[in-house]
């Protein structure tokens, strides 16, 4: 939609996206450029075998870490929420909440409760 609407701004990205595109590499020069590091990495000694398995190993199990903690952390965040919501659902049920929502219907109850209207938008948005 912006870019619609600002002729100026996409002006400006086509000409960039050409010189960009105009900085790449040809086939050819990528292709040596291919050549080159597959030649490099085929001069190198091979990775050491129980050293780079050691390197891996560790280097996995700090990610399995890593996404356990985040797990659970979700986990905790759910319950959470769950127990929230659980209580917003008692607090509907009672019998107040229930009188309360009734009077909605009534013009004088609906013009007593304005003042009330930004507080009630920000409890709703914690909800959410």
């Amino acid at each position: 939609d912006l870019l619609a609407r600002d002729r100026r701004l996409l002006h400006f990205l086509r000409t960039n996206a050409l010189q960009t595109a105009r900085a790449w590499p040809s086939w050819e020069q990528a292709s040596q450029f291919m050549a080159a590091a597959l030649l490099e990495i085929r001069r190198e000694p091979a990775p050491g075998g129980p050293a780079g398995t050691a390197r891996m190993l560790a280097d996995l199990r700090g990610g399995l870490e890593i996404y356990e903690r985040e797990r659970r952390e979700r986990s905790e965040l759910l319950q959470r929420a769950l127990r929230l919501e659980r209580r917003v659902w008692r607090l509907r049920a009672s019998r107040g909440a229930r009188a309360l929502l009734r009077l909605r219907r009534y013009r004088l109850a609906r013009l007593a409760a304005r003042p009330a209207r930004p507080l009630m938008r920000r409890l709703r948005r914690l909800l959410r």
